[in-house]
């Protein structure tokens, strides 16, 4: 019914209703048909409707309904400042501050914040505040910044309330209030404001203005991503991974860390990485093994500081330390995104092998210390199985229509351990008898 009251009034030519009509065929939730939203958006303009400008203006800049096309925006988007529209100038400004479509032009953008604010846009105040507050285009002026951010929440900003209570949160402009702070991010969150939602779960979480408050972080957090910010998608995988609230979860935390990826969180791939070796290490024998490789690198730092006469050779055999740990690590988070098979990973141990055996010649005057360090890696990898990673790496359906048995789970089930060990050392100038001695004793 939303869209057929519009009908009679687009027939005869009223250009308001045809941006109105056209609004809701962009909502989610509603009827989504972007053709159908330009061609009446285009119908409007052909009007001289500047709103219609403005919002067919927005969709060029982000390719909604084609290519990203930032020239066509600024055309529109100067056409609607010239018949007067704030909302055009803010748009205008914001790619001129980005450097969208042009050269960042701090100059030009505040020009353009001036002119909406003088027709009360209160986006532009925010903008033009946050500008001031981090002295983009001029000195840092709290003053000028506070006076602009309080106009604009009495117009209701949720943006400027936001702001406003970070500098009273860092006390950037006066003392420090979490009081006003919080009242602050609390008006923002009832505006649906998902960045307030994201600090006020933070100081939920670590106890600023009260007490601390893990279970209302994570009601925060969630409302937060339900509105796809990724801020939020982080702070909640990290408390999976780390336990807050609840038990560590490492699944539930990747798979947040992941869908902040997608949204372009530039910040979360090392955690990311971190929480998926967090997840792998859960299986003993990738543990095992990493904790063989670790054992390497104890013995260097040993060796270092008793042998100055040996310490170019320590250097050399540190990089081979960090080699076996990334080449393992890179496997790891490799299976993650791409399904290891069988003969990946038969190539995956070969190298390995091969790279874990490279310095033995170098180590030959050592060979009675160095020997049961390779030899404990080697036992440490024969452990691992292919099926245990593809499950750590959350593909077991892809791969399994039915449970696997405890001899399964293991790429070497159903082998003795000298045949195991003997299959891994065969290129190695590590005896099977050295290898089977310390496995017995380990």
């Amino acid at each position: 019914m939303a869209y057929e009251q519009y009908e009679e009034r687009i027939a005869a030519g009223d250009s308001d209703a045809m941006c109105s009509c056209a609004l809701l065929y962009l909502k989610e939730g509603g009827k989504v048909d972007l053709a159908k939203a330009i061609e009446l958006y285009e119908q409007a303009i052909a009007l001289n409707n500047s709103v219609a400008m403005c919002h067919r203006g927005r969709m060029h800049l982000y390719g909604q309904g084609g290519e990203v096309d930032p020239a066509k925006a600024i055309e529109l988007y100067e056409r609607a400042i010239a018949l007067n529209n704030p909302s055009a100038m803010y748009n205008r400004a914001c790619m001129h501050q980005k450097g969208q479509g042009g050269e960042v032009d701090p100059a030009k953008a505040i020009a353009l914040y001036e002119r909406a604010i003088a027709l009360n846009n209160s986006a532009a105040m925010s903008d033009r505040a946050w500008m001031h507050q981090k002295g983009q285009g001029g000195e840092v002026d709290y003053p000028k910044a506070i006076a602009l951010y309080e106009r604009a929440i009495a117009l209701n900003n949720s943006v400027a309330m936001v702001n406003r209570a970070w500098m009273h949160e860092q006390g950037q402009g006066g003392k420090v209030d979490l009081a006003k702070a919080i009242e602050l991010y609390e008006q923002a969150i009832a505006l649906n404001n998902s960045v307030a939602m994201c600090h006020r779960g933070r100081m939920h979480l670590n106890g600023q203005g009260g007490e601390v408050d893990p279970a209302k972080a994570i009601e925060l957090y969630e409302r937060a991503i339900a509105l796809n910010n990724s801020v939020a998608m982080v702070n909640r995988a990290w408390m999976h991974e780390h336990g807050q609230g609840g038990e560590i979860d490492y699944p539930k935390a990747i798979a947040l860390y992941e869908q902040a990826i997608v949204l372009k969180n530039s910040g979360v791939a090392p955690t990311y990485h971190r929480a998926c070796l967090k997840h792998f290490k859960k299986n003993k024998n990738i543990e095992l093994l990493f904790i063989a490789i670790d054992k390497m690198e104890l013995y260097l730092n040993k060796a270092y500081s008793k042998d100055s006469q040996g310490k170019n050779k320590i250097k050399e055999l540190w990089g081979l330390h960090t080699a076996l740990s990334e080449k393992l690590k890179n496997f790891l988070l490799t299976s993650i995104r791409l399904q290891p098979t069988k003969d990946s990973f038969e190539r995956f141990k070969n190298e390995f092998i091969e790279l874990a055996n490279s310095k033995n010649k170098l180590m030959q005057a050592h060979r009675q210390q160095w020997k049961p360090i390779i030899a404990n890696i080697l036992i440490a990898l024969t452990g691992i199985g292919l099926f245990a990673i593809i499950i750590k790496a959350g593909l077991t359906k892809a791969v399994c229509k039915k449970p696997m048995s405890f001899n399964q789970v293991f790429f070497f089930a159903k082998t003795t351990s000298e045949r195991l060990i003997a299959g891994v050392v065969k290129n190695s100038d590590i005896e099977v008898e050295d290898v089977l001695s310390i496995h017995i004793n380990r």
